[in-house]
């Protein structure tokens, strides 16, 4: 289990972004219904956007929409990345991976809805 940290702290909405992630990544369960999976995802890259606005004292709006917390990054002059050199952000560093791939879970996820419904027409 990782350290507990306070909800002010980027590095507590990591954690819980990397907890999401974990459960996103869980395809041996066959009990786990795939929409379940993609939403953990989509959890997952929210807490780490909102992560990287707490860190950079970004506010944010209280939404579950992604495109709306780039939006607020970028508008902000973020790229949502960070500059690798600093220590006191190695924490923070890590959730480009969380991003990364729970964007490519969603987009799988997308495509797979839309083979379905190709072959039920």
């Amino acid at each position: 289990m990782p350290d507990r940290y306070s909800p002010e702290d980027p590095r507590e909405w990591l954690n819980r972004a990397h907890s999401n992630l974990a459960i996103a990544k869980n395809r041996t369960d066959t009990s786990v219904y795939p929409e379940d999976l993609c939403f953990n995802a989509q959890q997952a890259a929210e807490k780490a956007l909102k992560a990287v606005c707490i860190s950079h004292h970004i506010e944010y709006p209280y939404v579950h929409d992604l495109a709306a917390l780039i939006t607020v990054l970028m508008k902000n002059g973020s790229s949502c990345r960070m500059p690798s050199k600093n220590p006191q952000n190695s924490r923070v560093l890590r959730s480009q991976p969380v991003i990364r791939i729970s964007f490519h879970l969603l987009k799988r996820r997308n495509t797979s809805v839309q083979l379905q419904r190709r072959r039920r027409l």
